[in-house]
């Protein structure tokens, strides 16, 4: 059965003072978050991510707990059946543990020790017994999430099929691939990119093989080497990216603001890639440089995308993935630690904006994000639209839906808004005023979500939100420049109005801060 977000909000708390927090922080959830992504490939599922909370609730953060974490995960049948090779077993062990990538000589010095008849169990204890997981436990149960080392990702080719393996030979073989043709690029290897790339029109670029997005080890890995601003990767109309690894390495360049990801043609296909620590304000935007011009049609599925090197405050927050083309289908993708926006759908002005966004996992673990799932129409500060547009132009999202998304967090972060239709939350009376995007069976799952405001719509006329509901714990009050709101709605003219069908709200009013530019901390 599905209750109201208020009666959710109201039941959780009551008892909020009974859920006590022990050695639980954005660490030790940031530390889980990583075990999951990088050791298994996946976004932790709900049930595992509630048993490692209650582990942290009941004892203290301190190496010896913190090893038995990491051996309870990397040990597991399920870590053993994802990676059934010593090189893939080594590969995640690094990561997982260190948080950096290990060096060529590294993973080849633990690939031989397997190789000649080291248990599993001892190569684990090896790292977690050494010198530097020590001196990290600090930062692990500091209680701030711990990002990446600065680190350049080392590179260790796994196959011999005569694929691409380095810059030069993937700038030359995109610059000769016609319509119909596949780019393949050598399992494991690290193609470090000095400037942009395109993939070009009709064009397919994969690894060998197409392990999937939860093959970190197999991969072909495209990361930045370079301080550019521009997106790491353009794709042109009917172009597809699959399989690959695209990695900002943030935690080496900073915010810098080049997105890892720019599809900026017609018909885009994204799916079944790994992208992670974008160096710009998303890791994935479906948007054409040419400004006002169209893109339309296009998928972006079965990512999984994290976030972890972003930051919540300043300017280097990131979203997960962002849309302002059309009919964009955006499904079963998992995000991790995004710090803006988990999924975004901008306006697609003169088209109207038709992207579907359903079936997404969200979690924040150790970040901090201002909202999980929202319509944005954007705001007048970009001089070219406004010129064009002005401000009271409506702005049409008829068609736009999230549904049946699952967005939760760990107790020690928060999300300003967990679903926000229309951004006047963001961007106050200079925001757009959209009309019709649909909000429904959105919810928590089984978890809890730390939030200030669980639904705002404000900036969105004749909106659609019906049937989410979510377990809301209270966001921190020495931050609380939202206000603790369940389901709020501004009064015309930027929502409820004729045609909207909301569930249960609270109105306000038209000058509330809630909903006219309460976000930032």
């Amino acid at each position: 059965m599905r209750f109201s977000l208020q009666i959710m909000l109201t039941a959780v708390l009551s008892g909020v003072t009974m859920l006590g927090n022990a050695a639980t922080s954005a660490s030790t959830a940031q530390f889980t978050a990583k075990l999951y992504t990088e050791g298994l490939g996946r976004i932790p599922d709900q049930s595992g991510w509630r048993g490692n909370l209650n582990y942290w609730r009941n004892v203290p953060c301190n190496a010896a707990n913190l090893k038995t974490s990491a051996r309870d995960i990397l040990s597991s049948s399920e870590f053993l059946s994802a990676s059934p090779s010593n090189h893939e077993r080594a590969f995640r062990l690094y990561r997982a543990a260190l948080h950096r990538d290990a060096s060529v000589s590294e993973l080849n010095n633990t690939i031989s020790q397997l190789n000649s008849g080291t248990s599993w169990v001892t190569a684990i204890d090896n790292l977690l017994n050494s010198a530097e997981f020590s001196n990290r436990v600090p930062l692990y149960c500091s209680g701030s999430p711990s990002g990446w080392q600065a680190t350049p990702p080392g590179n260790l080719v796994v196959t011999s099929t005569g694929a691409v393996k380095d810059e030069a030979s993937l700038r030359a073989a995109l610059q000769s691939a016609t319509p119909g043709m596949t780019v393949f690029l050598e399992q494991g290897a690290t193609i470090l990119l000095s400037q942009p790339i395109n993939i070009p029109t009709g064009v397919i670029l994969a690894t060998v093989g197409e392990p999937g997005s939860g093959k970190a080890p197999l991969l072909a890995r495209i990361a930045r080497n370079a301080a550019f601003t521009a997106p790491m990767i353009n794709m042109q109309d009917n172009s597809k990216l699959t399989s690959v690894w695209v990695d900002g390495q943030r935690n080496r360049f900073g915010f810098i603001g080049g997105s890892n990801i720019q599809a900026s043609g017609n018909n885009t296909s994204v799916v079944r890639n790994l992208l992670t620590d974008s160096t710009g304000f998303t890791h994935l935007h479906n948007w054409t440089s040419a400004g006002l011009a169209a893109c339309r049609n296009g998928s972006v599925s079965d990512n999984l995308i994290t976030a972890y090197g972003s930051t919540h405050t300043g300017s280097g927050w990131s979203d997960g993935i962002s849309v302002s083309c059309t009919n964009i289908i955006v499904e079963r993708n998992s995000i991790v630690d995004a710090t803006d926006v988990g999924i975004v759908v901008f306006r697609a002005h003169p088209d109207t904006q038709t992207s579907v966004v359903r079936n997404n996992w969200i979690l924040n673990a150790g970040n901090s994000a201002y909202g999980g799932l929202v319509a944005d129409p954007l705001n007048s500060l970009d001089t070219n639209f406004s010129s064009i547009y002005p401000l009271g132009t409506v702005l049409d999202f008829t068609g736009t839906q999230f549904n049946d998304n699952m967005v939760w967090s760990g107790p020690d972060v928060h999300l300003d808004l967990i679903i926000s239709n229309g951004t006047r939350p963001w961007f106050g009376n200079s925001t757009y005023t959209g009309r019709g995007a649909k909000f429904y069976n959105n919810t928590s799952g089984s978890e809890t979500v730390t939030a200030f405001v669980g639904i705002s719509v404000s900036g969105m006329l004749q909106a659609q939100v019906q049937a989410n509901a979510f377990l809301v714990r209270p966001g921190p009050a020495n931050i609380n420049n939202c206000g603790q709101r369940n389901v709020v709605v501004a009064p015309m003219p930027y929502a409820n109005d004729a045609g909207s069908s909301i569930q249960p709200f609270t109105p306000v009013r038209a000058d509330d801060k809630v909903v006219v530019g309460c976000i930032g901390h």
